[in-house]
């Protein structure tokens, strides 16, 4: 039993370990360059990332849906990010299309 119990604790600490280190990894190679919230600025995010991918950056798009009790009504949440190597580049590519 407790053995079991020193198992089940080691495998618990490894796999806090596993989720940390691979937050850390995103966080260091993954770097923000657009967010916004509301269902009409989701859209636009959309295609600001499909714009980026089109030009080769190397972008992910995370979105999040969250009820708001105040208002109720969901609220929406997009976030670009790109690859450290690319966000200079893609900094402009997003300026130029919020401009334009």
């Amino acid at each position: 039993m407790e053995t079991l119990i020193l198992i089940l604790a080691a495998a618990g600490v490894g796999g806090a370990a596993i989720l940390y280190w691979r937050a850390y990894q995103e966080a260091r190679v993954w770097t923000e360059v657009h967010a916004v919230w509301g269902s009409a600025n989701k859209a636009r995010a959309e295609e600001i990332y499909a714009e980026l991918t089109r030009l080769g950056i190397r972008a992910r798009l995370k979105t999040l849906s969250a009820f708001d009790i105040t208002r109720s009504i969901p609220q929406n949440y997009a976030s670009i990010r790109v690859h450290r190597d690319d966000f200079a580049r893609a900094a402009q590519i997003v300026q130029s299309l919020k401009d334009g």
